[in-house]
């Protein structure tokens, strides 16, 4: 019906558009077949997925496309946990630098490499099997490692747990307690893994690897095959 988005993963996990202030994501032409387009008044959930917590590694991938100025800190890619010291997970937009930041609440790691040029560009952000905190989180732009800085000390501790009140993986916002950051975006081919792709793997899907959890889950190709053990793969129409 246009208001759901498949999920590759294998996990049988639903993406559901959220109508707010009655806009909903739109479909439009994406960097692989259909991307979600977002208002800054739309935002989408995946339901009964709460991501991933404690220190587990973890990686969020996706291609996006943009040229709105990020305007502040009020804005969120990806999220999910609660809002409390270390227990929140936000991918969004750094608005000194335009370029991507990664944030756990009480702390911050972000790069300078400007996003917001409305072309497609590749983004991954990874926190490492060992990470403690926000600090050792890495950042990929379109296939290359980028230096980074902010306030690296929290130590993180993402809540996935909803009786402590964690949200579910939200894509196009994020909740900061009851508020809600919404981003201007069009985002394509998001993914999100329970483990770290190494700069192989990240570079593989710069170059076209599609992140479709079949055959060996240790498979890494190029040419749009298998990247293995996806957790959640929207937007696909």
């Amino acid at each position: 019906d246009g208001t759901e988005s498949a999920d590759l993963s294998g996990k049988d996990r639903r993406v559901v558009f959220v109508e707010e202030e009655e806009t909903l994501p739109a479909w439009v032409e994406g960097k692989v077949g259909s991307a979600l387009h977002f208002d800054e008044s739309s935002y989408a959930k995946v339901e009964g997925f709460y991501g991933i917590g404690g220190t587990q590694a973890r990686t969020v991938s996706m291609w996006l496309k943009t040229d709105w100025q990020v305007p502040g800190g009020a804005t969120a890619l990806i999220g999910w946990g609660f809002n409390a010291s270390g227990r929140r997970w936000h991918i969004k937009f750094e608005a000194s630098t335009q370029s991507i930041r990664t944030e756990c609440q009480g702390g911050q790691n972000f790069g300078s490499v400007p996003l917001t040029d409305g072309e497609w560009h590749h983004v991954v952000a990874i926190f490492p099997e060992g990470g403690t905190t926000i600090g050792d989180a890495i950042h990929y732009i379109d296939g290359e490692v980028i230096d980074v800085q902010g306030n690296g000390a929290q130590s993180v501790d993402t809540s996935i747990d909803p009786d402590e009140g964690s949200v579910e993986m939200t894509i196009g916002m994020g909740f900061l307690g009851e508020a809600k950051r919404f981003s201007l975006v069009t985002i394509d081919e998001l993914a999100v893994w329970e483990r770290d792709l190494n700069a192989d793997e990240v570079q593989s899907l710069f170059e076209g690897a599609r992140p479709i959890n079949e055959g060996d889950p240790n498979l890494i190709a190029p040419s749009r095959t298998s990247l293995g053990q996806v957790t959640a793969v929207p937007p696909t129409h």
